[in-house]
């Protein structure tokens, strides 16, 4: 993707960046039609995720290119139920961990993740495999008011308001961070705005945002991750133990043992975050307002 100065972008080059991952999706979904490869699966879900978040900031620039509603419900479709079975995959990882930290082999719960991946691997195939391949072309969308016409924005500028709503919501769910609901909701806000920061600096690198250090924002992303792959593998384990007779956590006490070394380590990785998050949100306050007299400023967009 060829990169832009901040105050001078055509509505085609902002169309690059849809095309690029709208292709990464393709690829990777068609890998996945080959054989359903765990790595493809992923990949094909972080491209989604990609443009989820730009087109979220794309309703914050003034700017004439959107996604087509079908395209988008198609793309949401795949992404949730290969975010399901995402999730069994990796519990699987997961459940070997805990295997040779706790020296048993839990041989039942490995069971029913076996039979929870075939069942959610047989939805993501009836879904894939009876999809158009040409449904993937031309993704978006001019719209009719500039069709033909050159059309600029300001991305430092209108991306500046996108920014600082997301930095507000991140602040107001910290204060719920000990509610395992809103940690939820914390993890998107984080990886939206990682994603967001991360597309303005790799295409408009003159933007304000365009050096900004985004190791410390990655790490907070992993981590929180790392929280909820833990969380929806305590999910899974509420679910067997659930289905099985009372007598169960008797003769298996390691069930027991399992639960509560998830929920501490699950605890541990949300240990400290909220200083590590405040200070992410501080360091992007200071660059905002440092910035904020040259961002309103700046010229309109030409219409």
């Amino acid at each position: 993707m060829k990169r832009s100065s901040a105050n001078n972008l055509s509505y085609p080059d902002l169309s690059e960046f849809f095309y690029d991952q709208v292709k990464v999706f393709r690829d990777y979904y068609h890998t996945t039609l080959i054989k359903f490869d765990r790595q493809a699966i992923h990949q094909m879900r972080v491209a989604v995720k990609k443009i989820n978040a730009v087109h979220k900031l794309k309703k914050s620039i003034n700017y004439p290119i959107t996604l087509r509603d079908t395209f988008f419900k198609l793309v949401k479709d795949i992404f949730f139920h290969s975010g399901k079975l995402r999730d069994v995959q990796l519990q699987h990882l997961i459940l070997n961990n805990y295997k040779e930290k706790l020296s048993y082999d839990f041989e039942h719960l490995q069971h029913h993740i076996n039979k929870q991946e075939k069942y959610l691997l047989d939805n993501l195939q009836a879904l894939v495999t009876h999809i158009e391949p040409t449904s993937f072309d031309k993704p978006s969308v001019l719209e009719k008011r500039v069709a033909n016409a050159k059309y600029r924005v300001d991305p430092e500028r209108d991306s500046i308001a996108f920014i600082i709503k997301k930095t507000e919501n991140i602040s107001n769910l910290l204060l719920l961070i000990e509610n395992e609901d809103y940690v939820h909701k914390l993890r998107k806000q984080v990886k939206q705005l990682f994603f967001v920061l991360q597309f303005l600096a790799h295409c408009f690198p003159d933007n304000v945002f365009g050096k900004y250090d985004l190791s410390n924002l990655r790490m907070i992303g992993d981590r929180l991750g790392q929280w909820n792959d833990l969380f929806m593998f305590n999910l899974q384990i509420n679910n067997f133990l659930g289905a099985q007779n009372v007598s169960f956590l008797e003769d298996f006490p390691e069930y027991h043992a399992l639960q509560l070394l998830v929920r501490e380590n699950r605890q541990s990785l949300l240990h400290g975050l909220d200083l590590l998050i405040e200070q992410e949100l501080l360091n992007l306050g200071l660059l905002i307002s440092g910035n904020a007299p040259n961002i309103a400023s700046s010229s309109l967009p030409e219409q």
